[in-house]
């Protein structure tokens, strides 16, 4: 009792509320330390009303200035907020986190209050805590409003993850062996990092973040037990450089891969209508199964099997590319010596007889040299016949055979060319 007619009530230790009604105090708990908040357990978890210094409580004026609400506007204003009027201990606690409001609001059970954290006589007369106006009569009087609104956990993946906080996803590799049905394509790449320098760089590639892939990887079901893949066949399952979606395989598209080869995407028609393509797409001869597993640098399909990476081209050794050289040489410079002798001989055969002049002995011009008389079309050539006893008279020629000196009289024998047969003629 504090006076006639006047009594004051205060809820005892451990207990929160008017006095008149109290409950047992709860310590605001952080839902974050209970399974991480339902975050994934690759994400960050905040809680919200936790971190709120309001506890939730948040103060609600009318757009036409202070103290226009009523109650029933007060409630109305507080559900299009995404909440429900304060009660007198939710004000309670928002007080005790330091909330400070001079101005009073309808509270639930149509109670008008307000919360003080420090002495202020414009404000309660200097009153800390709750200045309580009671529950109020009239419900057409106008205050403005305190709202409560359970705020959120927050989730955020960290570092290196990708997703929306319930869902996380770390690299490729991560990923990889996150899925059990993965596992027999995993464990050989680990052989081949494990073997090779080339190796090592492949699986330093699928958890490096500064670049994106594409990864496409058989499922342990596409694969045999004792299944070996080869260097080649591995490298031949990832694209380099960028992230390509499900929608950016379309029909007839390559995918140039880390091998330096190109993939085939290759659409599925539909059924009853085959201009139209289904969802379905095949790499090289691959059906691809499931599609865009999101990493944080990168992305995964799913095939039915493995890819088989094609031959490897010969490599010539150093004495081989040597040899082809010298040929490829020796063919070039014997076309050139044909080509120059070919233009040689018809660049003569083609000019037309000249004169030729000849300088005698006293420096003058000649003049120029005729050309030797028709012969005789029909030869005829004598035969001499030499006498032992010396020199013989010169006989005089015939028309038909030219004059010989040293023949015998009477002996002259022409050589008569007629045509296929050669025979002599006594003249």
């Amino acid at each position: 009792m504090t006076g006639p007619d006047k009594k004051k009530c205060e809820c005892k230790t451990g207990y929160i509320g008017d006095g008149v009604t109290c409950e047992e105090r709860e310590l605001p708990i952080n839902r974050c330390s209970q399974v991480n908040g339902q975050c994934h357990s690759d994400a960050q978890c905040t809680d919200l009303h936790f971190e709120d210094k309001k506890v939730g409580v948040f103060h609600l004026r009318s757009p036409l200035g202070q103290y226009k609400l009523n109650y029933t506007q007060a409630l109305e204003g507080c559900t299009s907020e995404g909440g429900t009027l304060a009660t007198y201990t939710q004000l309670s606690y928002a007080q005790e986190a330091g909330f400070n409001m001079c101005a009073a609001g309808w509270l639930d059970q149509m109670r008008v209050a307000y919360p003080t954290t420090y002495p202020n006589p414009k404000c309660g007369f200097g009153h800390v805590g709750i200045v309580d106006y009671g529950t109020r009569v009239n419900l057409k009087e106008t205050w403005d409003a305190f709202c409560y609104r359970m705020k959120d956990v927050q989730c955020t993946c960290k570092p290196g993850y990708i997703g929306d906080g319930y869902e996380c996803s770390g690299n490729l590799l991560q990923v990889l062996t996150a899925q059990p049905t993965f596992s027999m394509f995993l464990s050989q790449i680990l052989n081949y990092s494990s073997a090779s320098v080339q190796g090592k760089e492949f699986l330093n590639r699928l958890s490096n973040l500064t670049f994106q892939s594409t990864l496409f990887v058989p499922e342990n079901n596409g694969m045999y037990e004792n299944q070996t893949l080869s260097d080649r066949d591995i490298e031949y399952h990832l694209l380099d450089g960028s992230a390509l979606y499900f929608a950016n395989l379309t029909n007839g598209s390559r995918i140039r891969t880390r091998l330096g080869h190109s993939l085939q995407v290759m659409g599925i028609a539909d059924f009853h209508n085959a201009s139209v393509l289904t969802s379905s797409r095949y790499i090289n001869d691959r059906f691809l199964i499931d599609w865009d597993i999101l990493a944080s640098n990168g992305i995964i399909h799913v095939l039915q099997g493995p890819l088989l990476a094609p031959p490897k081209p010969p490599e010539y050794h150093v004495a081989h590319k040597a040899g082809m050289g010298m040929g490829i040489l020796v063919v070039v410079l014997l076309l050139g010596v044909a080509a120059f002798g070919g233009y040689h001989f018809y660049s003569h055969r083609a000019k037309p007889f000249q004169f030729h002049y000849f300088r005698d002995e006293d420096g003058d011009y000649g003049s120029p040299v005729e050309p030797a008389p028709a012969l005789d079309t029909n030869p005829s050539i004598c035969n001499p016949v030499y006498d032992s006893s010396g020199s013989a008279p010169i006989i005089p020629s015939s028309p038909s055979c030219p004059t010989y000196v040293a023949f015998s009289e009477g002996d002259q024998n022409c050589l008569v060319e007629n045509g296929p047969f050669d025979m002599y003629q006594d003249s």
